[in-house]
């Protein structure tokens, strides 16, 4: 009976235990004098605040908190700034900074997990921040933003593949860059990583929420780039009949298909105008469009920009059809039209049924639009 009693008191005492288990953050923020410093927890869906300290003129700080059920993400808030760290369970982390350039000049200790996250993060600020600037200074120059992604990615994949369990990995394959991921599940080569950290998750993590996330995301993907390639294979081998129809807002957020124009020739052209091509691609559509629109010809835009405010003030002045899918270079019609890389056409005739694809090219596209307009 006693060993019993001792058996119930010892499990009883663990349970108390793991309750009250708590993680600390604790650290030197300078030049942060009477500055509110605040804890947060960073779920998918929300943020959560869980504590909150005025800095004196030292800057110290220390925070404590519960023990999450599965690996969690948080941040220390100062003004707009933050710092994004990992916690797997009841770590002691250290975390010092200073006030300017707090998001990115900051060490860590006792925490792998969150000096990887760091490295991934202030190298994806450094992208944005090129892209950013060489856009306003009309720069841009799409090989070096290229080269840029790809250096991050090296960085990204031996951060997935020393761990793939760990937040950093997750953290790794979420990434994004003004809304669009880095590492694209739609992509056969970026999703292998998506798989393995989806994979590691189901193995430990089970019953973790951020599990069920990955898995929807790879599989829906998966499931998506084939039915795409699907639909692309039955076009080229003319076994689809028609078109398979766009619906997206035009300017004015009305719903517009390619279908409705049935009777016309039809131009389906996949562009973004945030890219650098956009400016000539513009000037050489508008030859186009004032040369045959009288004819019965008519060009339907699908834009895949992110910045919906730009894009706006890009096509305030386009005589023809410009729609844009907010999911930009997510977009299912993409993968429905398997178009790899923008700009990308496709040639409709008067009966709805798509005539010329990706192999359309500036030398060609003048015969194919008049061999379609006058045919008999």
């Amino acid at each position: 009976m006693r060993r019993f009693f001792l058996f119930c008191t010892l499990v009883v005492s663990l349970v108390a235990c793991n309750k009250s288990a708590k993680f600390s953050v604790e650290g030197e923020i300078t030049n942060a004098n009477q500055e509110m410093l605040y804890l947060e927890q960073v779920n998918d869906a929300q943020i959560i605040l869980l504590d909150s300290v005025q800095l004196s003129k030292t800057g110290n700080y220390k925070f404590k908190a519960p023990q999450p059920a599965y690996p969690e993400f948080y941040r220390l808030r100062l003004g707009d700034q933050n710092i994004l760290f990992a916690i797997d369970s009841t770590e002691h982390i250290i975390i010092n900074g200073q006030k300017e350039q707090f998001a990115t000049h900051y060490t860590v200790e006792n925490s792998p997990n969150s000096e990887a996250i760091k490295t991934l993060r202030n190298s994806s600020f450094d992208i944005q921040r090129y892209i950013k600037t060489a856009h306003e200074a009309k720069k841009l120059n799409k090989d070096d933003a290229v080269a840029m992604i790809e250096k991050h990615k090296v960085k990204a994949r031996q951060v997935i593949l020393s761990d793939t369990r760990s937040t950093a990995a997750y953290y790794a394959v979420n990434q994004t860059i003004n809304g669009f991921y880095i590492f694209s599940p739609y992509n056969k080569n970026d999703r292998s990583y998506w798989s393995a950290v989806a994979t590691a998750f189901q193995v430990f993590q089970p019953d973790n929420p951020r599990t069920e996330i990955l898995t929807h995301i790879v599989l829906t993907a998966l499931k998506e780039t084939r039915e795409a390639q699907a639909n692309y294979d039955r076009l080229l081998a003319g076994e689809q009949t028609g078109i398979i129809d766009i619906t997206l807002p035009n300017r004015a957020g009305d719903a517009t298909s390619v279908s409705s124009l049935k009777g016309k020739v039809v131009l389906i052209d996949f562009v973004a105008y945030e890219t650098d091509f956009a400016p000539a691609h513009t000037l050489f559509l508008r030859d186009l469009y004032s040369v045959y629109q009288a004819e019965g010809f008519e060009i339907y835009q699908v834009s895949v920009d992110n910045n919906k405010l730009f894009w706006l003030e890009q096509t305030r002045e386009i005589p023809w059809i410009c729609v844009r899918d907010e999911r930009g270079v997510n977009s299912a019609v993409l993968r429905t039209y398997n178009v790899q890389q923008v700009p990308a056409w496709f040639l409709v005739d008067r009966n709805g049924d798509i005539v010329a694809g990706k192999d359309l090219n500036t030398n060609n596209l003048n015969a194919s639009i008049e061999q379609q307009l006058y045919k008999k």
